[in-house]
């Protein structure tokens, strides 16, 4: 028997391409709110879902009004320590890579809300970025580095902790169907390896370079990194000498 598999067409399309943007929209939303942010849904899609389908189909006029309209930022975000106010636009993408990312909306977020701060979110490297719009170099093909010229989640939101990003990296793993023992430090000998190798690149390095370094590659709590150290040092791979790892000759 032949199963007739039906072609998505432009709505499909655009309620699968919706829930990927809420599901990491929601995933940001609740890592500022866990970590003592106020969070206020502010984008157009939060409460016009019906005028944006009518966008994506092109019923509507391409005026300057609805251009800044489909470019507003996703989230207001509230700082009660220091009472400043962000807006945030999430983005996310399923690429393995940190550089040679296209955001192809930059301009509009250029033009409109160029104070905004634009968050990528993806399996790949630190998995979690940010940076104000308007501090990114306009460009013919909107690609960019994300490690050279973006920065890290938590530091452009200093509430928010590393722990607590890494804490919901394996729900941006299972989201985009990878490969736990890829991306999970301690969940195989491999990734040890890894580590191993690192340390053999940054020789005479202290545990926070390696560290630092480490998350340059592949998001890692320091509890979990520290424990990779440990079994390291327990297998007699490396030694500490003068708050310096070093391999074992």
């Amino acid at each position: 028997m032949r199963i007739k598999v039906k072609a998505f067409d432009k709505k499909q399309t655009f309620y699968r391409n919706l829930l990927a943007g809420h599901f990491h929209k929601d995933l940001i939303r609740v890592i500022l709110e866990e970590s003592g942010y106020e969070v206020y849904p502010y984008g157009y899609e939060s409460f016009l879902t019906p005028l944006k389908i009518k966008f994506e189909r092109g019923e509507t006029k391409h005026t300057e009004i609805s251009k800044k309209i489909r470019s507003t930022p996703d989230l207001l975000v509230y700082n009660p320590e220091n009472t400043t106010v962000e807006l945030l636009e999430v983005k996310s993408t399923r690429w393995d890579w940190t550089d040679n990312v296209l955001i192809t909306a930059l301009p509009k977020y250029q033009k409109y809300w160029r104070y905004s701060i634009l968050a990528m979110v993806l399996p790949a490297g630190h998995f979690f970025y940010a940076q104000y719009v308007n501090k990114l170099k306009p460009r013919a093909d909107n690609v960019f580095d994300l490690k050279k010229e973006f920065e890290w989640f938590e530091d452009m939101f200093t509430r928010v902790h590393l722990d607590t990003l890494y804490s919901y990296k394996r729900q941006i793993i299972d989201f985009w169907n990878r490969q736990r023992e890829r991306y999970e430090p301690l969940s195989t000998n491999l990734e040890r390896f890894n580590l191993h190798s690192l340390i053999q690149q940054l020789a005479q390095s202290s545990i926070d370079e390696l560290f630092l370094e480490q998350n340059k590659r592949n998001l890692m709590s320091r509890k979990a990194f520290d424990k990779a150290i440990k079994m390291l040092i327990d297998d007699k791979k490396i030694i500490e000498e003068e708050g310096k790892i070093q391999l074992v000759s």
